[in-house]
């Protein structure tokens, strides 16, 4: 006989804050810019330093995908010279035959209640409306932590599109953003998703908003950590699986504040 009987747990963070929070849940790296390293033309596995000799700006006439890394691409130049581009975040995945695929964290609808990340190492979930129990899902090496806030309004989910940087090595679609507005009465919910990290933003708009939210977590068989006042891991056989940072706080006058602490403070199991 198959027995469904499972336990998970369930842990409750409660975030007090001002004005605009900021809140990552980490499982690798982080944000986007490229830095570029010119490789030249090669020979006889030598490499040559790229010289300007004309007033044309070479542009990119294509690239060379078999040498792609996590963070890396190599573009070919117009001049017949190579660029290295270096990202501070992932912008390839293996697929399932091995290749470097592009990375794309922008959404697509999933079902009548979800949007997904459309390609990538990992795949993030977010709900069409706030109040959703599970308003944020993702996967690590198969680790699915889940959470939503208690009390949201049943507002709609908004997929934004990102600002596409003119710098012409700037990899492309490495961003997806969702935003909640009214998630609360005067308080707005933003999520940015990489392929790294996911940015929560908590954006009060008045001064008499709520500032005082309960978040539902689900993590499953992960073990909790308290590492210090602002930071929570959550293990795996002792394994760092997600780190959960403490919030920052910015004001519309852009003053900045980290003087808010991160704790769990109660816990919950629960069988079915």
């Amino acid at each position: 006989m198959l027995n469904l009987s499972k336990k998970k747990k369930r842990y409750i963070f409660k975030s007090i804050v001002s004005f605009l929070l900021i809140f990552s849940i980490i499982f690798t790296s982080a944000p986007t810019g490229a830095f570029v390293k010119a490789a030249g033309t090669e020979s006889e596995g030598n490499t040559v330093e790229a010289v300007q000799t004309t007033e044309t700006e070479p542009y990119i006439i294509g690239e060379d995908v078999s040498r792609r890394s996590e963070n890396e691409k190599h573009f070919i130049m117009s001049d017949g010279t190579r660029v290295a581009a270096l990202y501070d975040t992932t912008v390839h995945y293996k697929d399932e035959q091995g290749e470097f695929k592009e990375v794309d964290n922008s959404f697509e609808s999933l079902n009548i209640n979800e949007y997904q990340t459309k390609s990538g190492k990992h795949k993030v979930k977010l709900a069409k409306k706030a109040s959703a129990k599970k308003l944020v899902t993702l996967d690590v090496e198969g680790h699915t932590v889940s959470w939503g806030f208690e009390g949201a309004n049943k507002v709609k989910a908004q997929v934004k599109q990102t600002e596409e940087s003119e710098e012409k090595f700037s990899a492309k679609n490495v961003n997806g953003i969702m935003y909640y507005e009214e998630a609360f009465d005067n308080v707005d919910l933003e999520y940015i998703v990489n392929s790294d990290t996911i940015k929560e933003s908590i954006i009060l708009k008045t001064k008499a908003a709520q500032n005082e939210f309960e978040i539902n977590y689900n993590i499953g068989k992960l073990e909790p950590v308290q590492k210090d006042s602002k930071t929570i891991e959550l293990l795996s056989d002792g394994e760092v699986i997600y780190t959960i940072s403490a919030p920052v706080m910015f004001d519309s006058a852009d003053n900045y504040s980290s003087d808010i602490t991160l704790e769990i403070v109660s816990q919950k199991t629960v069988c079915y």
